[in-house]
């Protein structure tokens, strides 16, 4: 019996030894992709657990945010930067600056090639956001790098600890609710002119800040914040952001029609990409329901009904943004803002209509396009409309 144990003990030796000296590993796919940069994990990973977050932020822009899925943004990277399918494309003398904001896997990683990796196809993915810390001090809207960020933990709202969870989490809840969580990247940008091309942030802080971003466009649906992050490119969103109210009467022998705007977002409407417009369209009709007068901006057919910003050279004609040198103009309206806008009609007008619409390109760039252009990205959205009998 002794001898019995004797032997037994020695191969259990004999077992460690060969283990220590010689260990053989066996690795999961799961187990791989922790080894891999906190960065490079894909949204489908982090879905196998959060199914219901995944879909939403499958169909927001922030999953097209890589110029190969959005095809305004594609074409205009092509047409400023380069193919973002190509190594070692530069943009004034060094890396693109899209990919800071649009690919932050590809920025972090100092690549051009925005195809490498099946997380840049991701856009802004799960770890673009959940590993950001804070702001990084005086930098303004330069994408990832105007942001502190953790590469052994993520950042979550409200579980902190490791436990059950894959990736050990930080609980920062204050911090992802908070408006500078977005504005690194939707604050404020400027061309090489030092224009500015984009100035959510700006337009934020001077309306007072009343509202964090997330209050609108992560809005706590089902128990969590919704991933879908709704914006310019959805119809509901948009709906949402101003009021129009009509009013109508008999004046100096023909009809003047009051229309007004209220503002109900936080930021200028428009606000974002400074091509996107708002479009007033104002409609006279007679008693049989036919159209009899139309607002025409610039010949004299009632006021300017486009809201944008005019970005120019300095001769005063329109280029893209990349190359304005100063803002013409800009008659968005303001965090708030109530205009009130008269039109004037002749006296067969018996009903008058007014619809602001919502274009994420000018039709004149939306031309450009062509085919690119998906014709549901081309055609304008309904913000809101009424509709005033003549008194």
């Amino acid at each position: 019996m002794r001898q019995a144990l004797l032997a037994t003990a020695a191969l259990l030796l004999l077992s460690a030894a060969a283990c220590h000296t010689a260990p053989e590993v066996v690795t999961t796919p799961t187990e791989a992709s922790v080894q891999q940069p906190l960065h490079h994990i894909t949204a489908a990973e982090c879905g196998a657990c959060h199914e219901e977050i995944y879909r939403e932020w499958q169909g927001s822009m922030h999953a097209q945010a890589n110029p190969l899925k959005d095809p305004i943004h594609g074409a205009m990277y092509r047409r400023m930067v380069g193919d973002p399918t190509q190594e070692g494309v530069t943009q004034g003398g060094g890396p693109p600056h899209c990919p800071a904001c649009h690919v932050v896997a590809a920025a972090l990683d100092g690549t051009s090639k925005l195809d490498a990796e099946p997380v840049y196809l991701d856009g802004v993915t799960c770890t673009t956001c959940h590993t950001l810390t804070g702001r990084t001090a005086g930098v303004e809207s330069r994408g990832v790098h105007s942001y502190t960020c953790s590469t052994d933990r993520l950042q979550g709202p409200r579980f902190s600890g490791s436990g059950a969870a894959r990736f050990p989490m930080e609980r920062r809840g204050a911090w992802l609710a908070s408006p500078e969580f977005c504005l690194g990247c939707h604050g404020h940008h400027t061309n090489k002119k030092g224009v500015a091309v984009c100035r959510t942030g700006d337009e934020v802080r001077d309306g007072g800040g009343a509202a964090p971003c997330q209050a609108c466009h992560m809005a706590v649906r089902d128990g969590h914040a919704d991933h879908s992050m709704l914006g310019g490119h959805s119809e509901a969103m948009v709906a949402r952001a101003t009021t129009v109210e009509v009013e109508a009467r008999r004046a100096g022998g023909g009809v003047e029609a009051r229309v007004v705007l209220r503002s109900r977002v936080a930021h200028a409407f428009p606000t974002g990409a400074p091509f996107r417009m708002g479009v007033l369209e104002v409609v006279g009709l007679d008693t049989a329901g036919r159209e009899v007068w139309r607002s025409c901006p610039g010949k004299g057919r009632g006021p300017d009904g486009h809201l944008m910003v005019r970005l120019t050279d300095d001769a005063g004609r329109p280029v893209p943004p990349p190359r304005a040198t100063r803002t013409a103009a800009d008659n968005r309206l303001t965090p708030g803002e109530v205009r009130e806008i008269t039109y004037r009609m002749p006296p067969t007008v018996a009903r008058v209509r007014a619809r602001l619409l919502y274009r994420l390109l000018p039709p004149a760039m939306a031309t450009k396009l062509g085919d690119r252009l998906p014709a549901e990205l081309a055609r304008p959205k309904l913000v809101a409309e009424a509709e005033s009998a003549v008194e």
